[in-house]
């Protein structure tokens, strides 16, 4: 085999190595959400008859006070002070909200949702911290 061609065939296994890699990273960061601390928990809304408990890996779980039927949404590419939300039946891709938790109270502002039950669940929505 003459050296040009064992130079090309090297490059060529090096950039498919190099290519797997960076698809096993994206692949492997897609399935873990990271949601911080301060986010997760339980979470109440008395007013609305709801509360929403957030886990560590970005699964929610809605639950109506009155005994109603949960739903899980999901929160994904949770940043410092941004969120995604998807996983609603009757919406289709993921809406963009901004969230903030202060005095032990989390806000969450729309961004950006074409979502019309999704905007009505969580833009501008106050959710009290409940302890136990």
């Amino acid at each position: 085999m003459k050296k040009g061609n064992r130079l090309r065939r090297t490059a060529l296994v090096l950039a498919l190595l190099v290519l797997a890699g960076i698809c096993t990273g994206v692949a492997a960061s897609a399935t873990k959400t990271a949601v911080p601390k301060q986010l997760t928990g339980w979470w109440k809304r008395p007013a609305a008859g709801v509360a929403m408990h957030v886990n560590p890996g970005g699964k929610v779980e809605i639950n109506f006070l009155d005994g109603t039927r949960p739903f899980h949404p999901k929160f994904s590419r949770v940043t410092t002070h941004r969120l995604s939300i998807s996983g609603i039946r009757s919406c289709s891709g993921t809406g963009t909200y901004r969230w903030k938790v202060a005095n032990r109270k989390l806000t969450l502002t729309k961004i950006h949702d074409a979502c019309e039950p999704r905007v009505g669940w969580f833009d501008g929505s106050i959710w009290s911290r409940h302890i136990g």
